[in-house]
């Protein structure tokens, strides 16, 4: 997505902008593991998605939010997408890309759980979710 927006699809920017992600993203907590680990994968550490909820709390200036409504800003403003979605499908297309739906679930799984770390889960069903703000999650109360 980042090379998608800098226009830099020839070779050797291509190579020049991948070898700076896992420096920087170790910096921010978004390249794991920290090790000299030849296999990286992207996550959201649980500081960083700390960040985006109160980012994305404060910006709906509320102190919760339906969960489905926050995937959607990540994947809308920052690209980050963490559920299998028409959007995401059209991105692995024109990338030639097949990702099963397990692992889109074993994403979302690990995301639940993190939010569920770091106290800005609270589940409402088997299948809803809202996030808050960790000192905010004793005062929720559904209407």
């Amino acid at each position: 997505y980042y090379i998608d927006v800098s226009k830099a699809g020839g070779g050797n920017v291509l190579s020049k902008i991948s070898s700076t992600l896992p420096t920087c993203g170790k910096d921010i907590d978004f390249i794991f593991p920290k090790s000299s680990s030849k296999h990286k994968f992207f996550a959201l550490s649980p500081s960083l998605l700390e960040f985006y909820v109160r980012m994305y709390l404060a910006k709906e200036d509320r102190t919760y939010a339906y969960l489905d409504n926050f995937l959607l800003h990540l994947q809308e403003r920052y690209g980050i997408c963490i559920q299998k979605t028409e959007e995401m499908d059209r991105i692995l297309k024109k990338m030639h890309i097949k990702v099963p739906f397990q692992e889109f679930r074993q994403n979302e799984q690990a995301l639940l759980d993190t939010l569920d770390e770091i106290n800005c889960l609270i589940r409402l069903s088997d299948s809803g979710y809202v996030v808050t703000l960790p000192e905010e999650k004793g005062e929720f109360t559904l209407l």
